[in-house]
């Protein structure tokens, strides 16, 4: 996340959301993960979200499927 962090700061959003998705991914990959763990994949989906609305590459499935993603996982984050 800090890479992603960096990459904002400098205004890579192409490098930044691709970073954000690297850490949702290995995060969401984790067993047995604890409902802060789930936030934090969450986090890191929305911040990829954020840096390709930055960078206007809002068009394809991935950022779609990731938008729904979010709002399905907060709702049965707030289940649990």
């Amino acid at each position: 996340m800090t890479l992603a962090k960096a990459a904002e700061g400098i205004g890579h959003y192409l490098e930044a959301a691709e970073l954000w998705g690297l850490a949702s991914v290995v995060g969401n990959k984790m067993p047995g993960k604890s409902i802060e763990d789930r936030e934090s994949v969450v986090f890191a989906i929305e911040q990829q979200l954020a840096a390709r609305d930055r960078w206007g590459y809002t068009f394809d499935t991935h950022y779609k499927s990731n938008k729904v993603f979010v709002e399905s996982e907060l709702a049965r984050i707030k289940e649990d």
